[in-house]
């Protein structure tokens, strides 16, 4: 009986290893949680570093680490950078604050961070259900639709603006020409 007993014992350990690495492999394809509190920030002017982001983003709650992304060959960010805040709660401030707000003339985009095989999986989820192409699903919402209409904005955006207008002092023809193209 001992030893039809070992060769099942055996086996079951033998089922129980291969289990095992299994379920490593799978978890290891699986994307790691996202961090509470990391943001992604979109459509940075490329001189802009951790400083700067530093300066922007501190009046919303503690930073723990701010990653802008180099290019290597010109040692410019890349247009993109992550910040993140010890909770959850000022990342969401932050977001409300500076999403779709200009910066150094560009229009951030400012959301929760995800993994990136998450985001890989919904961009080529997004290409292939539309007829868009992989550049064109890059692009954030705000920076698609950037020239929002007083209609469009909230009462206290709208207001700001209404507010900034009002204190400015009048535009030359120079600067009416740039503000046009920067549109």
């Amino acid at each position: 009986m001992v030893e039809t007993a070992a060769p099942v014992e055996e086996s079951k350990v033998a089922q129980l290893v291969t289990d095992r690495a299994q379920a490593s492999k799978e978890a290891k394809k699986r994307a790691p949680p996202a961090k509470q509190g990391k943001l992604i920030v979109r459509n940075l002017v490329f001189d802009i570093g951790n400083k700067h982001l530093t300066a922007a983003f501190k009046k919303y709650g503690k930073i723990i680490d701010i990653n802008v992304p180099l290019n290597p060959t010109s040692n410019q960010n890349r247009g993109f950078a992550f910040v993140e805040f010890e909770d959850r709660e000022a990342a969401s401030n932050a977001i409300n604050e500076m999403n779709g707000s200009k910066y150094k003339g560009r229009s951030l985009t400012v959301e929760f961070s995800v993994p990136k095989e998450s985001y890989e999986k919904r961009l080529d989820s997004i290409v292939s259900s539309t007829n868009m192409e992989r550049k064109e699903a890059i692009k954030p919402m705000s920076i698609k639709n950037d020239t929002k209409t007083t209609a469009q904005l909230t009462k206290a955006e709208a207001e700001k603006k209404a507010k900034e207008e009002a204190e400015a002092p009048p535009k030359t023809k120079t600067l009416q020409r740039k503000e046009k193209r920067e549109r």
